[in-house]
């Protein structure tokens, strides 16, 4: 249903916008990861932000563009992800438990010890008891 009533028809604007020769950024998540493919965007860029939008890819899709977004980056640049976010599986088990109905079961909220298998140099800030900032480099 979220499938039919929103991503097929932002999708259809995107592309029928890109086809008429209009540039079009969108600003709210998920399609902020549209960005990164946007004539906006440079070939290589010093700092990319992500946030509140990488919950909604699975998690070996979030592998897989943290990845693509490192290879954008200048030498030095940096990756910066805010979302719901934690360090451990079991602080997300707590976050869980304590938010009951109110936890939503469809998302992917990244973990710190899940990404530093892919990224070791992968840093995290807690910022509340739900959300963080991931943030990696590349190196000069």
């Amino acid at each position: 249903e979220q499938f039919r009533d929103f991503v097929l028809p932002l999708a259809h604007s995107y592309t029928g916008q890109w086809k008429a020769g209009r540039d079009v950024v969108f600003y709210g998540a998920p399609a902020l990861l549209i960005f990164h493919h946007s004539p906006f965007a440079g070939e290589t860029d010093a700092t990319i932000a992500c946030t509140y939008a990488i919950h909604h890819i699975p998690y070996d899709g979030q592998t897989a563009l943290m990845e693509e977004l490192m290879h954008s980056l200048l030498p030095g640049g940096r990756l910066l992800i805010g979302d719901v976010a934690f360090d451990t599986v079991q602080a997300m088990e707590d976050c869980r438990a304590q938010c009951g109905d109110m936890w939503d079961e469809e998302e992917y909220y990244p973990i710190l010890e899940k990404l530093r298998a892919d990224f070791p140099g992968i840093r995290f800030e807690q910022q509340s008891f739900c959300a963080g900032v991931f943030m990696l480099q590349k190196s000069p």
